[in-house]
C-alpha cells in the first residue's frame, strides 16, 4: 500500500468525489422510493405491500454491498472515478468485506422491518406513521453519527480511509490515478 504523501498521494484524494458519489447513489435509490409512493397510493393488497416494502428495504441495503462486491463501484463511484479495493489494493473486496463495510445498515434492516411490521400488516406505511417517528429518529441518529465518524476518519486517517474502510479492510482509490495512469 502506498503512503498518503508522495507521488501516489493523488490516488487517495477522494473526499469530494466520495461525497458527490454518495449523493448520486442517493438519487439512484430515489427511483425505487418513487415506485414505493406510487404503489402506496394505489392501496394494493396488504400482503403485496408488505412484500414490496421488505424488498425495497433489502434493495437499499443490498445496492452498495452487491455493487462493491461485483465491480468495486456503485454507480456514483463509477461516475466519479472511484473504486473500492481490498486494503492490499490488489483485488476487489470480498462479499464479507462489503457486508462489514455496510454493517450499520445491515444491522438496522431487521430493526426497521420489525418496527414497521405492525403498521404494514394494518395496511399503513411505516415511514408515514407518527407513532414510529421516535424509533426511526433514534435509528437515523445512529446513522448520522456513523457518517460523522466516517468523515472524521477520512480526514484523520491514512490514505483517506473511512471508518467503514477500517472495519472492512478496504480502501477507496481514484481510478484516474491508478498505477500507470496519468493523474
Amino acid at each position: 500500500m502506498s503512503s498518503s504523501t508522495g507521488p501516489g498521494a493523488l490516488r487517495y484524494r477522494t473526499l469530494r468525489r466520495r461525497i458527490v458519489a454518495g449523493l448520486i447513489d442517493i438519487l439512484v435509490l430515489q427511483l425505487p422510493w418513487s415506485a414505493h409512493a406510487w404503489i402506496r397510493e394505489r392501496h394494493p393488497h396488504v400482503v403485496l405491500f408488505v412484500l414490496w416494502y421488505v424488498a425495497l428495504r433489502v434493495l437499499i441495503v443490498a445496492y452498495g454491498i452487491a455493487a462493491h462486491a461485483r465491480w468495486g463501484q456503485t454507480l456514483g463511484k463509477r461516475l466519479r472515478g472511484l473504486r473500492l479495493l481490498d486494503v492490499s489494493e490488489t483485488r476487489l473486496p470480498s462479499l464479507r468485506q462489503c457486508v462489514l463495510r455496510d454493517i450499520l445498515p445491515v444491522l438496522q434492516l431487521p430493526v426497521f422491518l420489525v418496527l414497521g411490521m405492525p403498521d404494514l400488516l394494518a395496511g399503513r406505511d411505516p415511514a408515514l406513521q407518527a407513532d414510529r417517528v421516535l424509533e426511526h429518529i433514534g435509528l437515523s441518529w445512529l446513522g448520522t453519527l456513523w457518517i460523522v465518524a466516517e468523515l472524521l476518519t477520512m480526514f484523520a486517517g491514512r490514505n483517506g480511509r473511512s471508518l467503514p474502510d477500517y472495519v472492512a479492510g478496504t480502501v477507496v482509490v481514484r481510478t484516474d490515478a491508478e498505477p500507470g495512469t496519468p493523474g
